[in-house]
């Protein structure tokens, strides 16, 4: 079962994609397949995107206009190109996001 994880803030996009092999979660998360992250503030005016699987981490420089496309860019690294794991979306079987609210509460 995959499993892809989004972590997303104002500064950063952080994802990863796990592969668990039973229907149960483990008590310690595994390694992920598969890591990629934005950083927001790496440059002025862009955003510097790693992708890290198989062995290979690629750097990419990203417009910091259109993050909805910066996202579809990250995740087309799942199955495109030398970081590809997956030969299609369809077979993520579950995605979270951890949502991180600040404040009192």
């Amino acid at each position: 079962m995959n499993i892809l994880v989004l972590n997303a803030g104002s500064s950063s996009q952080k994802s990863c994609l796990y592969a668990l092999e039973d229907q149960v979660l483990p008590e310690h998360a595994p390694d992920p397949l598969w890591e990629a992250t934005i950083d927001w503030t790496a440059r002025p005016n862009a955003g510097l995107m790693k992708v890290t699987a198989n062995g290979v981490t690629q750097e990419t420089e990203l417009p910091t206009g259109d993050r909805p496309q910066a996202l579809v860019k990250l995740l087309s690294t799942l199955t495109n190109g030398d970081t590809a794991i997956l030969t299609s979306l369809s077979e993520i079987h579950g995605v979270g996001h951890r949502v991180v609210h600040g404040g009192d509460e």
